[in-house]
């Protein structure tokens, strides 16, 4: 799941000067403990076991949308 906050009301304010210095707009910062490869082949086989989208999701904290597009890239 995704939450979305003003980088002003988390960031301290000298952390928050610095990457307004690299980037304007939206910045996606993974979680701590993110393994990419590992999310990608849970996925795989909890889509194939015949797990819902939905609660593969929830699992492991992602959008639905994502999970069908990991799936997508996994079938070309």
């Amino acid at each position: 799941m995704s939450v979305y906050a003003n980088a002003a009301d988390v960031l301290p304010s000298e952390l928050l000067k610095a990457v307004q210095k690299h980037w304007r707009g939206l910045l996606y910062i993974p979680p701590v403990n993110y393994k990419s490869k590992a999310d990608k082949n849970f996925v795989q086989n909890m889509v194939a076991s015949g797990t819902p989208i939905g609660e593969v999701a929830d699992m492991i904290g992602l959008t639905p949308r994502r999970i069908y597009q990991i799936q997508k890239k996994n079938r070309e």
